[in-house]
């Protein structure tokens, strides 16, 4: 597009307005990709050429300024955007008439300009008129009305009248029932909608049944539709499911003392959510040929009923009969089950509960959901944290029992804070272990003392983070009433999901003949002879800083480390004693490329940087052109680096075996056999607060690729200590313990030995 964009304004000049209907083309594609900042300025050089050229009278004029408003309220530049809008509007009626679809359209997206600025009496005549408009050139049964009804409906929500807001929205689902089915998303969404009028009204009983519908909805989708939509799709679903569950979650908050059960419906909301960005499709199908050739078919079909389940219209003008493709997946579903047990295991549609949880921990055990969600008011721009915690136990009845914490702004800010200042006060020489145990007492009142009053008297804890607890380890915290860490007070066992307590391996030992695989020193600048390289080299880590320069990366080259040669070679050898067989793949070796090859190796040790983002804007100042969904996916901003990691970190292009393993990667893996993942160098920074949820997606990645356990470091400590941590929790598997007792066992004397916390904190195990 660009290329022609240059080859129009050679033939024609700047000037022309065929050239600035150009322009205006390429920021369309700019914004389709997200990339609005830019877009505006294409789109004001757009508008202006064309003005001058051939006036504001046009078509080609107003579908410039349409795109520049919008392009101005995704920006949040409102005064300008509101400008913008009321010129378009204007335009419009002149150009079309006040009674064109067109025109409509354009009051619509005025009055959410002023639903944004919180305007709300203004945008209300704006999405009347709208409606009065679609209603009489589309009648009254389209899916269009009622989407403006819809817009009406949340509007006098917003406004807190309620009374107006519910027959609107009523009309709207009853609309989007009929012509496009109840598991439609727009109907679902219809549901949410009416559920926040009642429950803003008051009226929780009716809030609660419409919450439950939309849920056992939503849950139809994620299970069927969502891990075949494309990456964008995934994305604006779940930025409107992260809404919705915000939106339930707060209602939660209101209702759960009259009517405690929806704590239950919190919790299973909790368990089919989380890390949804992460589900999707597995490239590998390896039985027969015939097996595959169905499998293809039922890709491909699968994909044509999402496509068309969500435009119900485009379905009836193709001459799609939804009801007859959903007959021919279920028949390919029923071959391919019959001779894989890997798809039936993959495509199971069916989801855990906490009552399933209930039912298969032990006496001694707890499970514990912890919930990050935004409280909302009705200004668009004022928003808390919550976080909660959800706990079921044997004796659980009724519902599980719902811990909100306190003050949970400042588990992100101040108390993490506090948290950092022992991590890295502990790694200095001649640490104040005093002052340190002082903090992790107070520490231990922030994020655990509610908890432990629930769970007094289990031994295991199966817990799973969100938000803040994805970057910190409970275990170093003190109990102020006993002295004790909570390494010794209970076996918290960290898992990405509390449903993985169905996915358990109780296995006491090594099977003979694996595998261990080990990806050492990759040569990162990928240079034409091995060995020549000549970056910084890190030859231990105590000596190193606790987070990375992005910048120094990219201008002065990614640190090797080299002490993760002698890492391989002692523990290759150790492993040895166990039956394991040691592969270490090295330098040019350690590349992507490697991983299309193995199939599920007992163990594979990273012995390479593996890197968490945050900031997506720090980002694109790098790669200005990118078209990555790493800079979109929050769970996908981790980075395993191997062979060729430095342009690829330069570019962020989305290639396959570019030297970037991300979680999407990962997940496709075969790894469902691969009992242990051990990551020894990992970098969680300490620094940055907010990329947590990049850290539970490599997790949750290892965990969707097969992985049983995933070792990983949270900040960088001494590689020898290390090294004789993983010998001796690999020997105390070896003796006969399973691998979550193993775990703690090591890591307990570790913390004999080096009375430390800020070293044997950093070395989590996730998963069992």
């Amino acid at each position: 597009m660009v290329q022609a964009m240059n080859l129009k304004k050679l033939k024609v000049g700047e000037d022309d307005a065929s050239y600035g209907t150009l322009v205006n083309n390429l920021a369309t594609l700019y914004i389709h990709l997200g990339k609005y900042s830019e877009a505006e300025p294409l789109l004001q050089k757009a508008v202006d050429i064309i003005a001058k050229s051939i006036g504001t009278d046009n078509g080609q004029y107003l579908s410039a300024l349409s795109n520049l408003a919008m392009v101005n309220l995704h920006l949040n530049k409102m005064d300008r955007a509101e400008e913008l809008g009321t010129e378009v509007v204007n335009l419009n009626r002149k150009l079309l008439g006040n009674e064109h679809p067109d025109y409509a359209v354009s009051l619509n997206n005025l009055a959410g300009v002023y639903v944004y600025s919180n305007k709300l009496e203004k945008a209300e005549p704006l999405l009347r008129e709208a409606a009065d408009i679609i209603k009489l050139k589309l009648g009254s049964e389209h899916p269009t009305f009622a989407s403006s009804l819809s817009m009406l409906g949340s509007l006098y929500n917003k406004m807190g009248r309620y009374q107006e807001a519910e027959p609107s929205l009523s009309w709207a689902l009853d609309i989007y029932v009929k012509s496009l089915g109840p598991n439609h998303p727009n109907s679902i969404d219809a549901l949410y909608d009416l559920a926040s009028v009642y429950s803003n009204s008051g009226n929780f009983q009716y809030a609660n049944i419409y919450y439950s519908q939309a849920f056992s909805r939503t849950m139809l989708l994620i299970y069927s539709y969502f891990p075949f939509l494309k990456e964008d799709e995934k994305l604006s679903f779940w930025n409107t499911q992260k809404n919705k569950l915000d939106q339930f979650y707060q209602f939660v908050l209101k209702y759960h003392d009259s009517n405690p059960e929806v704590t239950g419906q919190m919790y299973d909301f909790c368990l089919a959510t989380k890390g949804l960005l992460l589900n999707t499709t597995k490239k590998d199908i390896t039985e027969s040929k015939e097996i595959k050739d169905i499998y293809n078919k039922w890709l491909e079909s699968k994909n044509q009923l999402v496509k068309y389940s969500m435009n119900i219209e485009s379905a009836k003008k193709s001459g799609i009969n939804l009801d007859s493709l959903k007959n021919v997946i279920s028949g390919y579903e029923n071959q391919i089950s019959k001779n894989s047990f890997k798809f039936k295991k993959q495509f199971d549609t069916t989801w855990k509960t906490w009552k399933d949880i209930k039912e298969k921990i032990a006496n001694e055990e707890a499970a514990v959901e912890i919930i990050r969600f935004n409280l909302k008011s009705k200004s668009q721009t004022d928003t808390a944290i919550q976080y909660a915690a959800l706990i079921i136990t044997k004796e659980t009845t009724g519902n599980p029992e719902l811990v909100l914490f306190e003050n949970s702004n400042q588990l992100e800010n101040e108390y993490f804070e506090k948290y950092k200042e022992v991590v890295h006060s502990g790694l200095k020489l001649n640490p104040n272990m005093f002052q340190m145990e002082r903090t992790l007492k107070e520490l231990y009142n922030y994020y655990w003392r509610d908890i432990s009053k629930k769970i007094e008297g289990k031994k295991i804890v199966y817990f799973s983070g969100d938000g803040i607890f994805n970057k910190i380890n409970p275990k170093i915290f003190i109990n102020y009433e006993n002295d004790k860490y909570l390494l010794d007070e209970i076996d918290l066992r960290l898992v990405t999901n509390t449903s993985d307590v169905f996915k358990q391996d109780f296995t006491t030992s090594f099977p003979p003949d694996q595998e261990a695989l080990f990806i050492v020193d990759p040569d990162f600048d990928d240079l034409p002879v091995a060995g020549e390289r000549k970056q910084k080299e890190f030859s231990n880590s105590q000596d190193e800083e606790l987070s990375y320069n992005f910048t120094d990366m990219i201008s002065n080259g990614i640190p090797r480390i080299k002490s993760s040669i002698k890492l391989s070679e002692e523990l290759s050898n150790f492993f040895k004693k166990f039956g394991l067989k040691p592969k270490i793949f090295a330098d040019v070796n350690s590349s992507e490329e490697l991983f299309a090859g193995i199939s599920s190796p007992h163990v594979i040790i990273f012995g390479t940087h593996l890197l968490f983002f945050k900031d997506i804007q720090k980002l694109k100042e790098y790669n200005p052109s990118s078209k990555s969904s790493i800079l979109k996916n929050p769970l996908q901003r981790a980075f395993i680096l191997l062979k060729g990691a430095k342009k690829a970190l330069q570019n962020l292009q989305d290639n396959e075996n570019d030297g970037l393993l991300t979680p999407s990667e990962i997940s496709q893996l075969n790894l469902d056999n691969t009992a242990l993942v051990i990551i020894p160098y990992s970098e969680t920074n300490l620094n940055d607060s907010k990329n947590y949820e990049s850290i539970y997606g490599i997790q949750k990645a290892f965990h969707a690729a097969g992985v049983n356990s995933l070792i990983m470091t949270l900040w960088r400590i001494d590689s020898q200590i290390m090294t004789d941590f993983i010998k001796e929790f690999t020997n105390n598997f070896g003796i006969g313990l399973d691998r979550p007792t193993a775990f703690r066992r090591a890591t307990q004397n570790l913390a004999k030995k080096t009375k430390n916390p800020s070293v044997w904190g950093s070395i989590i195990m996730v998963g069992n």
